[in-house]
Formats: C-alpha cells, sequence, structure tokens
C-alpha cells in the first residue's frame, strides 16, 4: 500500500508544449518529503501506519532495541545499518529459519508483481530492480510476513511488538512462561493465527467456531489491554480479534474497529442455538477496556 500510495504522489515534468506522452511513461521524480526523506530512519513511513498490522510491523522500523536475549546464530539485530536491505542479509537471522527459501519466495512474490504494479516497475528501471523492505512489504502474501517474523531473532521480535505496543512484563512470568517467551515472541504464533483467520475470511469459509493453531497467551496478558485475551491459549476467533484491536490502537489512532466489532458481537447474543462463546468470547468481554471504545 505504502509504495503503491506514494508511487501516485510523484511529482511530473512538464511535457514539453505538444508532445503526447502517456501517462506511464512520464518522466515522474520521487516524492520530496518527510515520509520519503525518512526511510533510512526510525520509522519507514507515516502512510505505514494505516497498514493491515502483520504488513506494518515490518516497515514501521523501531527507534531503539530493547535489550532482549538473541538466539544463538544471529550476529547483529535487522534494525542496524542500511535496513532497507537488511532482510535479505543471511547473517542477521538464525540459523534455524531457512532464510534462502524465505528469500526465493519473496522474489517470486515481486516477478509476480512486476506484471501488474507500476511502482515495481519504478524500481527495476530506476534502482535497477533494488526493492527495499518499505516497498517489498506491499507485494508479500500474509504468510510471508508471518513467516518472516518467525524467522527474526527474539531482539528484533520484541523491538518490533513493542513498536506496536505491545509491551509484556516478563517478570510477571513463571520460570517456564518466561523461557518460552525469550526464546520466542507469543506474537509469532498470533501472526500465523492471523494469517489462518485471513485465508478463511478471504474464501468466506466459516469462521464464527473454527478451531485454530493455538496461542499461548499467558506473556501476551501482561499487555496493556491484551489482558483481555483468552487464559492460558487462544485457538478461537477472539483471541484474532483482540491482537488485531491491539495492534490498531498503535497503527491506526482513532480506530473504531474495535467498538464495531464489540457492536457487532452484541448483536448476535440473541441469535437462537448460537452462543458468542463458540468464538471463544469469555462471559465477561464486555468489561475489557480494549471493547469499551
Amino acid at each position: 500500500m505504502w509504495a503503491g500510495f506514494l508511487f501516485g504522489l510523484r511529482q511530473w515534468d512538464r511535457v514539453a508544449s505538444g508532445e503526447a506522452i502517456p501517462h506511464d511513461r512520464r518522466a515522474g521524480r520521487d516524492v520530496e518529503g518527510p515520509w520519503h526523506d525518512d526511510r533510512r530512519g526510525s520509522r519507514a513511513v507515516v502512510a505505514g501506519r494505516r497498514l493491515l498490522p502483520a504488513k506494518w510491523i515490518l516497515v514501521h522500523l523501531p527507534r531503539s532495541q530493547p535489550r532482549r536475549p538473541r538466539r544463538s546464530g544471529a550476529h547483529r539485530s535487522l534494525f542496524s545499518g542500511d535496513v532497507l536491505l537488511a532482510h535479505e542479509d543471511l547473517t542477521i537471522f538464525p540459523e534455524s529459519f531457512d532464510h534462502a527459501r524465505w528469500l526465493a519466495k519473496a522474489r517470486s512474490r515481486v516477478d509476480r508483481a512486476a506484471r501488474i504494479s507500476p511502482f515495481i516497475r519504478h524500481h527495476a528501471e530506476r534502482y535497477g530492480g533494488v526493492i527495499p523492505i518499505w516497498v517489498l512489504v506491499d507485494v508479500l502474501d500474509f504468510s510471508d510476513v508471518s513467516m518472516l517474523f518467525d524467522g527474526m531473532s527474539t531482539g528484533d521480535q520484541y523491538a518490533v511488538a513493542e513498536e506496536l505496543g505491545i509491551h509484556m512484563n516478563l517478570d510477571a512470568l513463571r520460570p517456564l512462561q518466561r523461557r518460552k517467551a525469550v526464546t520466542n515472541h507469543p506474537l509469532a504464533r498470533g501472526l500465523e493465527q492471523l494469517t489462518i483467520v485471513r485465508n478463511i475470511s478471504a474464501h468466506h469459509g466459516r469462521l464464527w467456531n473454527r478451531k485454530l493453531v493455538p496461542v499461548g497467551t499467558n506473556a501476551l496478558r501482561t499487555a496493556s489491554w491484551l489482558d483481555a485475551s483468552p487464559r492460558g491459549q487462544s485457538e478461537r476467533v477472539y483471541g484474532a480479534l483482540t491482537i488485531v484491536a491491539k495492534s490498531l490502537e498503535t497503527t491506526s489512532p482513532g480506530s473504531i474497529w474495535a467498538s464495531r466489532v464489540a457492536h457487532l458481537i452484541s448483536t448476535l447474543a440473541d441469535l437462537p442455538e448460537r452462543s458468542v462463546r463458540d468464538m471463544g468470547f469469555p462471559p465477561d468481554w464486555q468489561t475489557f477496556p480494549i471493547w469499551q471504545g
């Protein structure tokens, strides 16, 4: 979205008098402004705040990296140095991550998009085919982003999650729960679950009482507003909705999405032979601030 949004705002050189040049062949100049100049800085783009949370986390680069345990095999942060192409650097990722396979898939997404996306062709012609992360994320599938986040070092996962406003209190966890949380951020499983929810929704499948891949919630529940998450683990759509609502609190301030969901669910309460518990909603879900607008 961001890459296509910015490409459409390019400034156009004045066309020579009387010369007819097709719109898509004009020599447009890149847009100047803070959203363009800051792309190497702590945040990739202002427009990125409107991206779908799972994609937005990869373009909203953190200002600083909190001190968190890092997985063995990861030598430095994804957010150190030139962040635009850091996703192509094998040495940044843990050895357990099949980086070559992921990168090959990402490049296939670019090739697929090049046939119909003018901003991809623009980068191919103007920048020699170099595709920075803030452009790449626009053509990746939801699952590609989920797998990339899962493959990040724990330190980078925490940096991204905390930019989303997910600040977990690890001291509140039991030793075993804490060890799991510092090995792999629980948001990784949350994004995997959201990928499934997205796919079911895109194909108009049955979602309301579907059992999903489980997500441990003990650590997530220590974060502000995510105390509304199911206890123990989330395996119904309610837990996924809670993560989206929390993410939108940061990525789209003022969003009424959560209140609209709450209103919709409240209208379903009187359906015969149906219960919001089938979707994983706890009896007291309306008491949590995240659903109160």
